[in-house]
């Protein structure tokens, strides 16, 4: 859902779809990943750093796109 959403250009509605995946697997990769590129997209550099500082320090450490 929330890829669909960034596809329309629906940025803080994808995060609401991203956050409902981290929050239901909180070590999920890929959801971490596309919430941190959609703080990005939004110009929450700190908030999209964290997510994504802590993707590629764990589990996502191999996650191309986190990088």
């Amino acid at each position: 859902m929330g890829l669909l959403l960034l596809e329309q250009n629906k940025v803080e509605e994808a995060m609401v779809a991203f956050g409902k995946a981290v929050f239901l697997e909180p070590q999920h990769v890929i959801g971490s990943m596309l919430l941190g590129r959609s703080n990005l997209l939004l110009s929450k550099y700190a908030l999209a750093d964290g997510l994504l500082r802590k993707v590629t320090r764990g589990l996502g450490w191999n996650c191309a796109e986190a990088w």
